[in-house]
């Protein structure tokens, strides 16, 4: 099937060519009054570097794992520094709340899941999950607070939600640095059509797991398989990053035995151990894919690229399970 890479491509050359001409326009000394960003996660990151003239720090890096992070004292003095702290939520990263909540009172803070008009999912239990797993796959909280504590975390992987959390961000850094709205405005918009080619091509990349299942080692992926239009059948690891039980892989092993091939979709954690207990028998291919683009260069394209990683996934997929 034909995929609208083609456009997604023309979109990145015109981001490119458009990207350096606002600040040409702006004065120099304007530059002492950026506004100071941190961002708690990659893609974010990514996403609030494509508006800002210099890239915005982030506390949780390519070697950490966002649900189990504690911020280092550096860290900690530079989120106390920063003028706009722009993060998921406390359901990813609950050491973080407890930072933000002793930060002082000049922070602007953005939760991006209480951004109004993001697209959220709801935790689900595993496919088949007998119920007695209770110490790690359900009945407790999830690291959030309210009416978000049941809420998947992992939003970013909705382009729609990436380009909508954008815009919000342009128009908080216009309101605080007027002389450059139109930079942040022009860059948000652009970075928003470029999350909607990126959307149809995921759209489109479905086509070639008929017959295959899905699993993935991180119960991270639900947001841009709805978007492909595939089922993740299993995960080994929960969305909320806590430790799989006994319980857990043994039904998870049973639910994925057969003659259908599984292609299990590993984040840069993969633990092959656990893989190979889950799938001693089953033909399987292992493919990477990892939720937070922890193996992908940062640069202009970050989160376009944290996309168009997971078609290519799907196209390996079915690749190598056809071939096997």
């Amino acid at each position: 099937m034909s995929r609208p890479r083609l456009r997604l491509s023309a979109l990145r050359r015109l981001a490119a060519a458009l990207a350096i001409l606002p600040l040409s326009l702006a004065p120099v000394s304007l530059a002492a009054e950026t506004p100071r960003v941190v961002t708690d996660i990659l893609p974010v990151q990514g996403m609030v570097a494509r508006l800002t003239v210099t890239a915005p720090e982030v506390l949780v890096g390519p070697d950490a794992d966002p649900h189990h992070h504690q911020l280092r004292p550096s860290q900690a003095q530079a989120l106390d520094a920063a003028d706009l702290f722009v993060w998921i939520g406390p359901s990813l990263t609950p050491a973080l709340e407890r930072a933000r909540a002793s930060l002082a009172g000049d922070v602007e803070t953005v939760e991006l899941l209480r951004v109004e008009g993001v697209h959220l999912r709801p935790f689900q239990e595993m496919e088949g999950h007998d119920g007695h797993d209770h110490g790690h796959d359900h009945g407790h909280n999830h690291g959030g607070s309210g009416e978000l504590a049941d809420v998947d975390p992992h939003a970013w992987l909705d382009p729609d939600n990436m380009g909508l959390w954008a815009k919000h961000i342009a128009d908080i850094l216009a309101d605080r640095d007027p002389a450059m709205a139109g930079t942040y405005k022009a860059r948000a918009a652009i970075f928003s059509a470029e999350m909607t080619a990126a959307k149809a091509a995921i759209e489109a990349a479905s086509g070639g797991v008929e017959g295959i299942k899905l699993a993935t080692t991180h119960d991270a992926l639900a947001y841009i398989a709805e978007i492909a239009g595939v089922e993740i059948a299993q995960a080994i690891v929960p969305a909320d990053g806590s430790a799989p039980s006994a319980a857990r892989i043994k039904a998870l092993s049973e639910q994925l035995s057969g003659d259908t091939p599984v292609c299990m979709l590993a984040d840069r954690t993969k633990n092959t151990r656990l893989i190979a207990t889950v799938l001693p028998d089953t033909p399987h291919s292992v493919v990477d894919f990892d939720p937070l683009g922890r193996s992908l260069e940062m640069g202009p394209n970050f989160v376009s690229d944290l996309m168009g990683a997971f078609t290519t996934a799907l196209d390996t997929c079915s690749a190598e399970l056809a071939s096997g």
